[in-house]
C-alpha cells in the first residue's frame, strides 16, 4: 500500500515540475508512473485496488495540478519561475528601399563582400563585380534583408 502512495506522490511530483520544466518529459513520466501505481493496485488488491487508485490518484493529482497551475504561479516564488515579459524587439529591421542608387564607399575590401559607408550608416555589401579595394566609391544596385548589392560607380 506504502509503494502505491509513494509512486502516487512521484508521479504528483513529476507532473507538477512541468510547472518549473516544461517540455513534456517529466509529465510523460509523471503519467506512467500514475499508470504503474494503478497496475501494481490491480497486482496487490484485484481490479476494485486498480480502481480505486486510478480514480483517488485522479482526484489526488487534480487538486495538486490546480495547486501548481493556479495558486502556484500567484506566489513570490512561482512568479520568479512564470514568464510573463513580451518580446517586442525586432531581429532585423530590413535595409530601406531607399538606398537603391545612391553611392557610397567601400569601408574595407569587398572579397566580394564586405562593409560600406552610406551617408553615415554601415551596411554589409556584396560586390557584383568581384573583388573591390577599400576606399572604392560604388553605387547600390539592389538589397536584399541583410545586405546591399553594390557595383562600380562609373562617374567616381
Amino acid at each position: 500500500m506504502s509503494l502505491i502512495f509513494g509512486l502516487l506522490l512521484l508521479s504528483a511530483v513529476l507532473i507538477g515540475f512541468e510547472v518549473i520544466l516544461p517540455g513534456g518529459v517529466l509529465g510523460f513520466a509523471g503519467i506512467l508512473v500514475f499508470f504503474g501505481a494503478c497496475f501494481l493496485g490491480q497486482v496487490y488488491y484485484g481490479w476494485p485496488g486498480a480502481i480505486i487508485t486510478f480514480f483517488g490518484g485522479g482526484v489526488f493529482h487534480g487538486v495538486f495540478l490546480f495547486i501548481g497551475y493556479k495558486w502556484f504561479p500567484n506566489t513570490p516564488l512561482g512568479k520568479e519561475f512564470i514568464v510573463e515579459k513580451e518580446i517586442t524587439g525586432a531581429s532585423n529591421k530590413g535595409i530601406p528601399e531607399s538606398v537603391i542608387g545612391q553611392s557610397c564607399i567601400s569601408i574595407t575590401p569587398l572579397r566580394p563582400t564586405g562593409l560600406v559607408l552610406l551617408g553615415e550608416t554601415q551596411y554589409e555589401a556584396i560586390s557584383k563585380d568581384g573583388y573591390v579595394d577599400a576606399d572604392t566609391h560604388l553605387i547600390v544596385k539592389a538589397k536584399d534583408n541583410f545586405r546591399v548589392v553594390v557595383i562600380h560607380n562609373e562617374n567616381a
